[in-house]
């Protein structure tokens, strides 16, 4: 009987390949339905397969999952025109400040995998900025109406006092380069605010100068959006997959890069020897061909020294369903970095991480509790049952 990773495997190819979506039907037939939705989501790609399942036709998915699976299919289309013209909004403020940025993964992505919307859940907007104008930036999204949760809001609505339990803001940023806001309570707009396109564990070594010089346009709802160029995207995207232990989202993300883009192998190899990101890019397109069975172009397969391929996927891709350790996923890190420099580096990053920021996080737990929430003075609200206050 066919597993529900197999069936989910099969919908992702139906992009290229039609004889897929012909396999579809018999691979549903006996399928445990609730094993299909987790692994989907658990693999984040649970919007693509549930439609691609959808549209198939001969494909009995269970009436319980066909109404709730179309409603939010709706609400992310329309979720999405909301966050493309957040988007540009931010864009063109932060402009007027002269404040270039960036629109990273999420929502320009997936026009790009895609050619529409609707097909990838994205939860927030992240915008990418340099670092060194990283203050000018906040306070722009402040005076737009963006504030960290928790952050208390003056009588004209712009945003007064912190949240006394935010994290140490510039431990944060230093370690992860990214910070997260919303905006005020009429929108659910979520803006994750980046000053690195990874975090410093990562050898990416390219300046925000950089990636904005080489930017592109993307136009996602008749928004046109900057963001990192083709081979950035492709790099970046591959620094995703080995973050997430090579989930499938970040795979297939991959192949709808190869397969609805020209590409310039040779440069986007060289692309990579310069970002130290060479090792990570080859299994990423091992990914795509073995797992997903996009054929790569004769440039592309010779990045990828099959035997290489197999004895990774071995020790570190094999099995996706088991709880991987901590030391297990230190060394997976390790072995896709190109060099000794970039292990080193990846190295002190972790141990700055485990040394001194969550020590000093759980300090200031310990020194400043979290307060319970307040509770309303009037009768029989926010009680357990309706009781007064002093009831017993």
């Amino acid at each position: 009987m066919t597993t529900a990773y197999e069936l989910v495997r099969c919908s992702l190819q139906v992009a290229w390949n039609p004889a897929a979506r012909e396999q579809l039907p018999e691979r549903a037939a006996g399928v445990d339905w609730e094993e299909v939705v987790r692994v989907a989501e658990t693999e984040g790609v649970w919007t693509e397969v549930s439609r691609t399942l959808l549209a198939t036709e001969g494909v009995a998915v269970p009436k319980a999952l066909v109404r709730p699976w179309t409603l939010q299919h709706a609400r992310l289309k329309l979720r999405r025109a909301e966050q493309a013209a957040a988007a540009a909004a931010l864009v063109d403020h932060l402009a007027a400040r002269g404040i270039p940025s960036l629109v990273l993964k999420g929502i320009v992505l997936e026009q790009q995998v895609y050619g529409e919307t609707g097909w990838r859940a994205t939860s927030d907007i992240d915008l990418l900025v340099d670092e060194a104008r990283f203050a000018e930036t906040e306070q722009a999204l402040f005076d737009a109406g963006y504030g960290y949760p928790g952050d208390r809001r003056r009588a004209d609505g712009a945003v007064g006092e912190a949240n006394p339990r935010r994290h140490i803001k510039e431990a944060v940023l230093y370690l992860f380069g990214e910070r997260a806001y919303v905006s005020d309570e009429t929108t659910e707009v979520t803006i994750d605010l980046h000053v690195l396109p990874l975090d410093r564990r990562f050898t990416f070594r390219r300046a925000f100068e950089a990636l904005y010089a080489d930017r592109r346009h993307v136009t996602v709802e008749q928004h046109a959006l900057p963001t990192l160029s083709l081979p950035d995207t492709m790099i970046y995207t591959a620094y995703r997959g080995l973050d997430s232990a090579w989930r499938l989202k970040y795979t297939r993300d991959m192949a709808g890069l190869i397969h609805r883009h020209e590409v310039d192998w040779p440069a986007l190899a060289a692309h990579a020897r310069r970002c130290g990101a060479q090792r990570v890019l080859a299994y990423m397109l091992g990914e795509v061909q073995q797992r997903l069975g996009l054929p790569l172009p004769p440039a592309a397969r010779a990045l990828v020294d099959p035997d290489w391929w197999q004895a990774m996927a071995a020790r570190y891709g094999e099995d996706r369903r088991a709880q991987e350790p901590g030391w297990d996923r230190l060394r997976r890190y390790l072995a896709f970095m190109d060099d000794t420099r970039a292990r080193l580096r990846f190295l002190w990053f972790v141990g700055l991480h485990r040394g001194v920021y969550e020590p000093v996080v759980a300090l200031r737990r310990l020194l400043r509790p979290v307060p319970p929430p307040p509770v309303p003075d009037r009768p029989g609200v926010g009680r357990p049952g309706g009781a007064a206050p002093g009831a017993r």
